[in-house]
């Protein structure tokens, strides 16, 4: 009996401790930049307004918001920024009021990402598991893709609408220039880890990418299921010695 009541309560302990790996919820707001309502203290943490216009991007190296992201770029071969109105391969930052550069994220903060070419792609990592990843972008193409990785090692990938959680089309087509704010929210599931940004053609345009940790209510119902799991499993070799003694 005292067997089978501790294997009932490990179970049930591991079952709160360790949340499930699930695909988080998709917000879509189009033509906007703002951040939904209900998320509590977001943080924008890369606006890309360092950067210079026209020119290939470069990390400054440094752990950005109170999460820690560290970003990772890889250019595509051959990469060139700024050559006439040809962006098959760049890894750049554009400015919001240059014409003919591709598509201006909706309000776009000054200057934006551009992600293009095989083999290119922008890295976000978090040192500390988000709960809530977003960011605005211009338009959507079948070759735009971002590939989720929990802090479970769930891998979540989406390719053009699906991006925003839609599974054909636009309303007025897919690349139809229907800019706005996405955002991710895994809901108390194990957080966000990392976030990977690539396209085989011209191209995906980011701008204002936000997170936001869990709260603490979250991390107290977390903390508190996996020291239920440690209690247990103490209680249970406690139990064990004393009865081998006996």
């Amino acid at each position: 009996m005292r067997k089978l009541l501790t294997t009932a309560l490990l179970s049930a302990a591991a079952t709160f401790a360790v949340p499930a790996v699930a695909a988080p919820t998709i917000i879509y707001n189009p033509g906007s930049a703002a951040l939904p309502g209900y998320v509590q203290s977001p943080t924008v943490f890369q606006t890309f307004s360092g950067g210079t216009d026209g020119a290939q991007y470069t990390p400054t190296g440094a752990l950005l918001g109170p999460f820690g992201a560290v970003e990772t770029v890889t250019p595509p071969a051959g990469s060139g920024c700024n050559t006439g109105n040809a962006f098959d391969a760049s890894l750049c930052t554009f400015s919001g009021t240059t014409p003919s550069v591709t598509v201006d994220p909706a309000n776009a903060d000054g200057l934006y990402l551009n992600v293009t070419g095989t083999g290119a792609s922008y890295t976000v990592v978090f040192t500390t598991p988000v709960q809530f990843f977003s960011f605005v972008f211009g338009s959507l193409d079948t070759y735009n893709k971002l590939v989720l990785t929990d802090a479970l090692g769930g891998v979540f990938e989406y390719a053009g609408a699906a991006i925003v959680g839609q599974a054909v089309s636009f309303p007025n087509g897919l690349n139809s220039n229907e800019g706005g704010r996405v955002s991710y929210d895994f809901g108390g599931a194990a957080g966000l880890r990392s976030a990977t940004f690539t396209s085989s053609q011209s191209a995906f345009e980011i701008d204002s990418l936000a997170a936001a940790v869990p709260e603490p209510a979250s991390w107290a119902m977390m903390i508190f299921g996996f020291g239920a799991v440690g209690g247990a499993l103490r209680s249970n070799r406690r139990r064990k010695s004393v009865l081998a003694a006996a």
